[in-house]
């Protein structure tokens, strides 16, 4: 029986720990801060931690520090400051890395939009709404 209940908490964690897309192809690494258990994926520039174990009242801010903590511990790199983000459950921030050389630039993207008017035309000097949709 103990066996069993290890197996089924151990998929549990196992299905909470998704990365989002800029993390997917790296591995994860296990750290406990704290009371906290957190997944943590990084790149030479940024870092990604998932928080595996539940709370039924997670204080944010607690939370981000203990983030912060595991992203360090395990990259062995500094944080930037202010680009800490996320919720009581996914949290990234920017790291330099040392020897990770030049940050890359991010290449502008374009967006095409089509637009239209909200309400009657011929325009008559009054504000109007526009709606807008993303070309694909």
């Amino acid at each position: 029986m103990a066996l069993a209940a290890g197996t089924i908490f151990s998929a549990g964690l196992a299905a909470c720990d998704s990365p989002s897309a800029g993390f997917a192809n790296q591995p994860a690494r296990y750290v406990t801060v704290g009371d906290a258990v957190f997944s943590v994926r990084y790149t030479p520039f940024a870092a990604e931690a998932i928080r595996l174990n539940a709370d039924a009242a997670p204080d944010r801010a607690g939370i981000l520090r203990l983030a912060a903590e595991a992203i360090a511990a395990v990259s062995g790199c500094r944080l930037r400051s202010s680009t800490l983000e996320g919720d009581s459950t996914v949290v990234r921030a920017e790291i330099d890395c040392p020897g990770a050389g030049r940050r890359p630039v991010p290449r502008p993207q374009r967006l095409e939009l089509e637009c239209g008017f909200v309400g009657q035309l011929p325009w008559d000097g009054e504000t109007r709404e526009f709606e807008c949709v993303a070309l694909p």
